[in-house]
C-alpha cells in the first residue's frame, strides 16, 4: 500500500509539471502499469462523436496501430455507451461482450472504467492482461482513481485551451499572442535568423456585422479561422 501511495504521489507531481494534455494522458497509462503489475497494456481512449480514439497507450502493443471502436461495440464501447465500469475475468468466454483485443496482442482479462466529468463520459481507461482473472478489487479501485486523474487532465487542458484561444477563430488570443511574439522576436534576434509576420484584415467586416448581424459575423470568423488554420505550416503561429 505504501508503495502505491509513493507512485500516486509521483504521478500527482508529474501531472502538475506536464505542459500538455497528451503528456498528462501518457502519464496516466504509464503509471497504470506501475500500479497494476498484472497488466501488460493500458490505454486511454477518448470519446469523439460515436467513436473512441486513442489518447494514450502504454505496454505491449502500444507501438502498433490500434483497433478503432465505436460506442456500443465491444467491451470498451459498452463502457463508453453506458458510463459504467466492468471487470472481465475471461474476455474470450464472457457471454456479455464480444472479445476485446487490440491488434497485435491477445487479451485474457481486463478492467475498463469510464472517464467522466460534469455528467459526461469523456472516454475509457482500460487495463488488460494476457492471463485470465488477472485483476483484483484493488486493481479496479486504482483504475477508477486513474480515470478521475485522466478526467481532471482533460478538463484542465480544455480550460487552458479556452484561456489562450479566440472563441470564434480558435486562433491564439492576444493574451497569448503578444508575449509569444516577443519571445519569437528575441529568439530570432539571438540566432540572427529571419522572422516573418503576416497581418491579415477582413475587408468590410464591421459593415457586415452592422447590416447582417453579429451572428453572421461570427460564422464568417469561424470560416476564416478554419481556412487560415489549414493554410499555416507546422511551427507557424496563428493568432487574432
Amino acid at each position: 500500500m505504501h508503495e502505491s501511495l509513493d507512485v500516486l504521489t509521483s504521478l500527482t507531481q508529474d501531472m502538475l509539471d506536464a505542459r500538455d494534455c497528451q503528456t498528462r494522458l501518457q502519464l496516466v497509462t504509464d503509471f497504470a502499469l506501475r500500479l497494476a503489475p498484472a497488466a501488460n497494456h493500458a490505454s486511454v481512449r477518448l470519446s469523439r462523436g460515436d467513436c473512441l480514439q486513442v489518447g494514450a497507450r502504454s505496454g505491449v502493443g502500444s507501438d502498433r496501430p490500434a483497433r478503432g471502436f465505436k460506442k456500443g461495440e465491444g467491451i470498451l464501447g459498452w463502457v463508453a455507451e453506458h458510463g459504467r465500469g466492468v471487470r472481465v475475468a475471461d474476455s474470450q468466454r464472457d457471454p456479455r461482450f464480444k472479445p476485446c483485443t487490440d491488434r497485435g496482442f491477445a487479451v485474457g482479462s481486463l478492467v475498463s472504467v469510464p472517464i467522466r466529468a460534469k455528467g459526461a463520459t469523456l472516454g475509457v481507461l482500460s487495463l488488460s492482461a494476457a492471463e485470465c482473472d488477472a485483476f483484483t478489487d484493488e486493481d479496479e479501485a486504482l483504475a477508477k482513481l486513474l480515470a478521475h486523474t485522466a478526467a481532471h487532465a482533460l478538463v484542465t487542458s480544455e480550460l487552458e485551451r479556452r484561456a489562450i484561444t479566440d472563441a470564434q477563430t480558435q486562433a491564439f488570443n492576444r493574451g497569448y499572442l503578444f508575449p509569444r511574439l516577443n519571445q519569437e522576436m528575441e529568439r530570432a534576434r539571438t540566432r540572427g535568423a529571419p522572422l516573418a509576420l503576416l497581418l491579415i484584415d477582413l475587408d468590410h467586416f464591421k459593415e457586415l456585422n452592422d447590416t447582417l448581424g453579429h451572428h453572421v459575423g461570427d460564422r464568417l470568423l469561424v470560416q476564416a479561422g478554419e481556412r487560415m488554420a489549414a493554410a499555416v505550416r507546422p511551427g507557424d503561429l496563428l493568432g487574432r
